[in-house]
């Protein structure tokens, strides 16, 4: 799967020799989930959409507002999206624990979060202008990490290893201690 610029969701069956346009096709897609047959898409200013037949049919979801989904992470049965609303403070990370069927925010609320990754129990949200921030209890509760006044726009795990992508020269923080 991939998402294109206000062309939507994009389907591969052959390791991307060929491509085929989804019938999400006038969506801006930022994030892309997979998780079994369901399909997550994250999109500018209409939240998120749901496949449950490999991308055949979409269905949108309510996360109220004009919302903007940034990023997805799937931690145990969770999945958490980052999201923007410039009109309510309904952002921060949302948490669906029925497949994506509704959403609540669970955490880092009133802020931007441009990305999501999860290793294990620990959940890392990277938000524009405060850093990052952790749960380390699948997003029951969130705590700021030392990395401040930053504006993380990616983050990866590799082999216990944090890296935080940042905007402005910031350039790439690593952390070898979940944050």
């Amino acid at each position: 799967f991939a998402g294109g610029s206000s062309s939507g969701v994009y389907f591969s069956s052959n390791y991307g020799t060929n491509w085929t346009q989804t019938s999400l096709n006038s969506q801006l897609v930022f994030a892309l989930l997979n998780s079994g047959n369901n399909v997550y898409a994250g999109t500018f200013n209409a939240g998120a959409y749901i496949s449950t037949n490999n991308g055949s049919n979409w269905s949108q979801v309510s996360m109220g507002g004009n919302m903007t989904v940034w990023a997805f992470c799937l931690s145990g049965s969770n999945i958490f999206a980052g999201t923007f609303n410039p009109v309510t403070s309904n952002m921060g990370v949302h948490r669906s624990t029925d497949n994506g069927v509704s959403w609540v925010l669970a955490g880092v609320n009133n802020r931007e979060v441009r990305s999501l990754a999860a290793n294990g129990s620990y959940i890392f949200a990277g938000t524009i202008d405060s850093g990052i921030f952790i749960s380390s209890n699948s997003g029951v509760n969130w705590f700021k990490s030392s990395l401040n006044n930053r504006n993380v726009r990616s983050i990866g795990i590799n082999n216990n290893m944090i890296y935080a992508g940042s905007l402005n020269s910031q350039g790439v923080i690593i952390s070898d201690n979940n944050g």
